[in-house]
């Protein structure tokens, strides 16, 4: 180890300049790896956050007004063909007075999906509904029933003898029900908390009063679909309906903030690219003293150990001050500007980003070494 610290030294009083110059290397790529890790995280729990709230659309209602069901279909039948496409579920609620119940107005649910222009089941409700057990009997409605407006439905109840109070209502003797005047056979029984019966979009009487509209996705609503589904609510509703603001992400911004990473990363690479070069032409004015180990005994594997631990020790305060001017750049400045820019940091943050900074830096740092100290001696670099 002594012998490794007076290499140091020798080498930083000899060669002040370029001894300089790779410490700079080094708390500037430490710097600017740790930096652009939180620019990244900040990046990244900012675009999460902002798609979550993009998966779900759900518009207000004016209070104390409701749509039509026939008026919302035209509304749903009218937006683009790409728009309904994306979309994994449309929700339409009821308040219906045959479901009242002491702890409010029973809500009649429809939920529906449109492919192609005609109307189908959401097939995630379904399959959720039949592998958590939520269909306590029979089955959920097909595909082919909720196209063509089959008079089926799945009531509320524990099992196919087993209905709620408000379903029972409904019940004739020969097991079927009867709502809106028309007569539905009974498919399955479903348990999800609710009271009404489920039944296809299109058997629902045009002059049902929605009280409530939801709309999801399988991913991301675009800003196309969002100005479809705006627009058209215009045209059909008028101003009767209030849809949320919603945080498209930036395309811009995404740009600048992917450039900045990749920049960084390449600086990082660079940095160390340096680090090598520079140390490698000490190497070369130091071949006299690696003539006289090698003749005095030092095997090539002591020589590259021995080099290698000098550029360990040269490193490892370098990165350190670096990755320290971060903290301070976070505390003092970044914390301000960028609301998760603080949060990305921990020691097992810091540990990561030193064992990939240290993983390159071995593997090039070793290279370089390895090919330089194998190099055959010529008689003339002894002299």
């Amino acid at each position: 180890m002594r012998s490794v610290l007076s290499g140091v030294l020798s080498f930083a009083r000899k060669e002040s300049a370029i001894f300089a110059v790779i410490i700079i290397c080094v708390i500037s790529s430490a710097f600017i790896i740790n930096f652009s890790y939180g620019l990244y995280y900040n990046y990244r729990t900012q675009k999460n956050e902002t798609e979550l709230e993009l998966k779900t659309l759900n518009p207000e209602i004016q209070q104390g007004t409701s749509i039509s069901k026939g008026d919302f279909q035209r509304f749903a039948e009218s937006l683009n063909e790409k728009t309904l496409d994306s979309m994994l579920v449309i929700y339409a609620g009821a308040d219906l007075s045959e479901f009242e119940s002491d702890e409010g107005p029973g809500s009649f649910s429809m939920r529906f999906v449109i492919r192609a222009g005609k109307y189908d089941i959401c097939e995630q409700t379904r399959q959720n509904w039949e592998e958590k057990g939520v269909i306590t009997s029979g089955r959920y409605i097909s595909s082919f029933e909720e196209q063509n407006g089959e008079l089926v439905a799945v009531v509320s109840g524990s099992g196919a003898d087993e209905w709620n109070a408000a379903c029972s209502k409904f019940r004739n003797a020969d097991g079927t029900i009867t709502m809106f005047g028309k007569k539905y056979t009974v498919a399955g029984t479903y348990s999800a908390g609710t009271a009404a019966p489920i039944v296809p979009f299109l058997t629902v009487p045009d002059d049902v009063q929605i009280t409530q509209i939801g709309f999801s996705f399988y991913r991301n609503i675009t800003r196309s679909a969002y100005n479809d589904i705006t627009s058209k609510a215009e045209e059909h509703f008028g101003g009767l309906l209030r849809f949320p603001k919603l945080k498209f992400p930036d395309t811009d911004t995404v740009s600048i903030y992917n450039n900045m990473i990749w920049i960084a990363l390449l600086i990082s690479l660079l940095s160390v690219t340096n680090f090598a070069m520079l140390y490698r032409f000490i190497l070369l004015k130091r071949r006299r003293s690696l003539a006289i180990m090698r003749i005095c005994g030092c095997t090539r594997l002591r020589a590259v150990l021995r080099y290698f631990a000098e550029c360990v020790v040269i490193t490892l305060p370098a990165y350190a001050l670096g990755a320290g001017l971060n903290i301070l750049v976070t505390n003092k400045v970044m914390c301000h500007v960028l609301d998760y820019f603080k949060e990305a940091y921990s020691i097992k943050t810091y540990l990561w980003l030193f064992a990939g900074f240290m993983l390159v830096f071995v593997v090039t740092v070793l290279a370089m070494i390895a090919l330089s100290v194998g190099r055959k001696i010529k008689y003339s670099e002894m002299r």
